[in-house]
């Protein structure tokens, strides 16, 4: 299974991360795993194993007072455009579960309780101007900072919008957990997979010296701070705090006025080692959160052989007990009344950490690594069969060219603009629109829809400029229209290139590839995203910049659109097996009229030349581009080939209806290339003529197919 896992960050080993890390490290041989996060750890991951997943840098976060509200509501849909395509979504922490992407498991670790049980429990910051809200959302290690006049306002916001999101199973990692997240999203949550512990990474030692161990992220709700105070009442013992947190100088300066600095010790991140070692020198852990959905520090506790002292709430009291661990209410004279008991009954201590281990070996990474996998292939397994499965893509298809470089009114770009390239002599029926126009595209769409195509393949240039960004925008706006308003026709790329520069041909296509092809509203064929390449010959034989792009676009169908016939000597010397099928752009231009079904005849038979030997036939109403200026243009013998009022478009569709075997793909050259009078849109010369011809053609291909 293709497996895409989304986590806003992914760069410290702490417990939400530890989760997944241990469960990626079980299932990167057997699935193909691509991690997305803002900061991924490259060592991190290496460190614990994690070496097969690709990984994928997402939009960082928001920041400022408006930051929350952005990472909350905006944020999310940004990550949604530049996730691509995969089997199944696995996301981690909040807000990943806003991604409009399914198959989706979400193991959440917890809600976002800043705006549920911790809702009242944000610092104040107060300055000679108003009073704020230091708030903190995990991952992130440092607090958004909301004034009190935004504050209750952003947290309705986020409130309301953060109920929207629907993955397809959650799953929690303790029964306190899954209680606590159905009461926040109103459904049902019955999953629990508890995490785990790696035994080997523990080693035993007898408790020696009164040392307590406090391990987490110094956070106010981590409530470190009743340990300090606990060290009041205790003699003859140490506290080491083990964790980074933007409540580190307070807990300093607290442990220095209570003249604890010589017993309070701030340990910082520690590595894994040094960890152990750590555990193996404590008498007993220590660890009274507010309501933790689970706390792995309970299970390291006891698989180091240590005593756990912990406020009774939250997910670890589950897997806890009597034997191993004291729970209590998390009062700073109960703290210390459990490790004053310990200090003096270090047979007791040895006992209770002796108990830990054999609870300690019933929750392994190995255990979680394979529930959490059974929950996600059965959420992949149930979401197959739930889908209505889409008609074949081995169908028979139709598309048009469609050009996307206009702008708005006459002598605007493309609208007699320059008389070289933008002269035109006929007028759409709509006039002479902007191609970014979303009233212009719902017409087109609209058009193209009732007539029974199945897609527009939207031309957009790289040139020595980089690729064209209006003409990128505007397929962009295809989508975001088709997408909205539900409409069965798609779109697709035709990548126009007109440089010979790797960087910019590189650059302009993996935007593309990141951005646009695993759309929902983009066309796919054969079950890959669909991408044609208008091939002009200017990058024949350039095995560099070819083997790159055959590299970025291996996972797409890829058709060329040409301007040159398939040359059956050396073509493997020029293109290099790059593309799946091959078709021509302009067929009417090939040859003069008494050979031209001959000729097309011929070169539709080439189509297992293709690599994957998709059969393609071009139809073009007919070809004009003697209005146009371009001295370039005077060489081409065939500047004007007379649509014969429809006769010319009819025949090539009724060839192409006769033609054994059938083709796979009917594309028209063009909807609205009105430079050299290909183009089928209905114009206030002609009507919507062309359109009418082509919807009767489509119904005799249905009928056959």
């Amino acid at each position: 299974m293709d497996i895409a896992v989304i986590i806003p960050e992914l760069r410290k080993y702490g417990g939400a991360e530890k989760y997944l890390i241990e469960c990626l490290r079980r299932w990167q041989d057997c699935h193909d795993i691509t991690i997305y996060a803002i900061e991924i750890s490259k060592k991190l991951l290496e460190e614990h194993g994690v070496i097969k997943a690709k990984l994928r840098k997402l939009t960082p976060y928001f920041e400022g007072e408006h930051g929350l509200l952005l990472n909350s509501v905006l944020l999310p849909k940004i990550w949604e455009k530049e996730i691509k395509k995969h089997d199944l979504y696995h996301t981690h922490l909040w807000p990943t579960h806003l991604l409009n992407l399914h198959p989706m498991v979400w193991v959440p670790q917890e809600p976002l309780r800043v705006i549920n049980d911790l809702k009242f429990e944000q610092p104040l910051e107060v300055s000679n101007i108003q009073v704020s809200r230091k708030v903190h959302t995990y991952p992130k290690s440092t607090y958004d900072v909301i004034s009190s006049k935004l504050y209750a306002a952003n947290q309705s916001v986020i409130s309301i919008f953060d109920k929207t999101g629907a993955p397809d199973r959650i799953v929690a990692n303790s029964k306190y957990a899954a209680k606590y997240l159905s009461s926040v999203y109103n459904t049902e949550v019955v999953d629990v997979v508890y995490p785990g512990i790696n035994m080997d990474d523990f080693f035993y030692q007898e408790p020696d010296e009164n040392i307590i161990i406090n391990v987490n992220q110094l956070w106010p709700h981590k409530r470190v701070n009743l340990l300090i105070e606990a060290m009041q009442f205790v003699e003859n013992a140490h506290l080491y705090i083990v964790g980074e947190g933007p409540e580190k100088e307070v807990l300093i300066k607290q442990a220095q006025e209570l003249g604890l600095s010589d017993r309070v010790f701030f340990m910082g991140n520690v590595t894994n080692e040094e960890l152990a070692i750590l555990y193996a020198r404590a008498l007993c852990a220590a660890f009274v959160p507010v309501r933790e959905p689970f706390g792995i520090v309970a299970l390291e506790s006891l698989a180091a052989g240590k005593p756990l002292i912990a406020a009774n709430e939250g997910g670890y009291t589950e897997v806890v007990n009597e034997n191993n661990s004291f729970l209590i209410d998390p009062v700073p004279m109960k703290i210390a009344e459990k490790i004053n008991y310990l200090v003096q009954n270090k047979n007791v201590a040895k006992e209770m950490g002796i108990a830990g281990f054999s609870t300690a070996g019933i929750y392994t990474w190995e255990k979680a690594a394979e529930q959490l996998i059974s929950v996600i292939e059965d959420t992949y397994q149930k979401y197959q069969e739930k889908i209505v499965s889409p008609i074949s893509e081995e169908k028979f298809m139709v598309g048009v060219d469609y050009f996307t470089w206009y702008g708005k009114g006459a002598g605007a770009a493309h609208w007699n603009d320059n008389p070289a390239y933008g002269a035109v002599n006929q007028k759409p029926l709509l006039g002479y629109y902007a191609s970014d126009s979303g009233e212009i595209i719902k017409q087109h769409l609209t058009q193209l829809q009732n007539i029974g195509v199945d897609f527009l393949a939207a031309n957009v240039h790289i040139d020595d400029e980089g690729l064209n960004i209006y003409q990128y925008g505007v397929t962009e706006r295809i989508l975001d229209i088709i997408e909205t308003y539900n409409y069965k026709i798609k779109v697709c790329v035709q990548v126009c290139i007109f440089t010979t520069s790797f960087e910019k041909i590189t650059k302009g296509i993996q935007e593309i590839v990141d951005n646009l092809i695993n759309r929902k509203g983009y066309q796919t064929y054969r079950n890959k995203p669909m991408v044609w390449i208008f091939w002009t010959g200017l990058l024949d034989g350039e095995y560099e910049t070819i083997a790159s792009m055959k590299e970025q676009l291996e996972e797409t169908t890829l058709l060329a659109s040409s301007l040159r016939l398939y040359d059956k000597t050396n073509e493997e010397y020029k293109t290099f097996g790059l593309f799946d099928g091959w078709s021509l752009f302009s067929p009417l231009e090939v040859t003069y009229e008494e050979h031209r079904e001959e000729v097309w005849n011929n070169l539709y038979h080439q189509y297992e030349l293709g690599t994957k030997q998709i059969k393609i036939f071009t139809c073009s109403p007919g070809y004009d581009d003697t209005i146009l200026e371009d001295p370039s243009r005077e060489k081409n013998r065939l500047r004007y080939i007379d649509r014969e009022d429809g006769l010319v478009f009819k025949k090539m569709l009724d060839f192409a209806l006769d033609l054994q075997p059938s083709p796979d793909i009917l594309k028209i050259s063009t909807f609205n290339e009105f430079h050299e009078n290909t183009n089928i849109e209905p114009t206030v010369q002609i009507g919507d003529k062309y359109m009418q011809i082509l919807h009767e053609s489509i119904q005799n291909f249905r009928k056959r197919s």
